[in-house]
Order: structure tokens, then sequence, then C-alpha cells
């Protein structure tokens, strides 16, 4: 675990039509947003998530979704990955039936409207995304002794 505290904090609406996951990781490149956390609420055009299937170590071929869907969750974080600011998120979307999909957010989601709140965190350390080649996947480290 790494202390952090709350550093500045960023709200917003975003474009219709622009890709949800660019545009955040955008925002964050221009704020120099290192580390945080991400909220969006609002609605997408267009759906494109994805499934880390465990057994093969892989991300699955992504889901796209051509129809619009509101957003009944999505968060996630901001952390260094190749020294590059990076959001990772999860999305839950739903339909005009009630019925519910999501999973991890790629890039290709297209924004009919939608809400942000950007929280950057400081601490003395910044955890770095790197590829864990036991979970096949960019994580954070692991710290040892309960720290």
């Amino acid at each position: 675990m790494w202390e952090v505290h709350s550093g500045r904090q960023f709200i917003g609406r975003l474009e219709q039509g622009c890709d949800l996951l660019e545009t955040l990781n955008a925002c964050c490149r221009q704020r120099d947003i290192r580390q945080g956390l991400i909220q969006v609420i609002g609605a997408v055009e267009r759906a494109c998530f994805g499934f880390y299937e465990q057994r093969s170590r892989r991300y699955l071929e992504p889901i796209t979704i051509e129809q619009g869907l509101e957003i009944l969750f999505c968060a996630g974080n901001i952390s260094l990955l190749e020294g590059v600011p990076q959001a990772h998120l999860h999305i839950l979307l739903g339909d005009v039936d009630g019925a519910a999909v999501g999973g991890h957010l790629h890039s290709g989601t297209r924004v009919f409207n939608a809400e942000v709140h950007l929280q950057e965190l400081v601490g003395t350390e910044v955890p770095v995304r790197s590829h864990d080649p036991q979970l096949g996947a960019p994580l954070w480290p692991l710290r040892g002794g309960g720290d």
C-alpha cells in the first residue's frame, strides 16, 4: 500500500462524440495527473469494453455495442504506464430494457454526454504500472510487509 492524500480535483463535461478513454488520458496528461481516481456518469453512443480471461492471461476480443447506453457506473484509477499517465477504468452500462453489460473500458467508446470527476492523489511515491509476468497484465507492484 502507498500512503496518499487528495491533491487537485477537476470536474467537467466531455464533448459529444469524443473517445471516452482517449479523452480522459489526454486530460490526465495535460494536467500532469500521475496518480488519481476517476468517476464518470452520462451516456455513450457506442461502447467498447473487454474482459480479462484469467486462464489464458489475456484480454479477450473487445465487445462493441453500436447503440446508445447509459453509464450506470464508470470508475478507475490513474497511474504511470511506461512513464505516461494512463487511466484504467471499468464501465457498467445499461440499455433501454434495463439490462446491464460492462467490463474493462477500451478505446472506441464514443461519448453522448459525460460528466467527469478527476481526483489527483499525491504521495511520496507513485505506483508505476508494469507487466506482471505471473498474472499477464500491466499492474501495480506488490508491496511486502502490509505497508
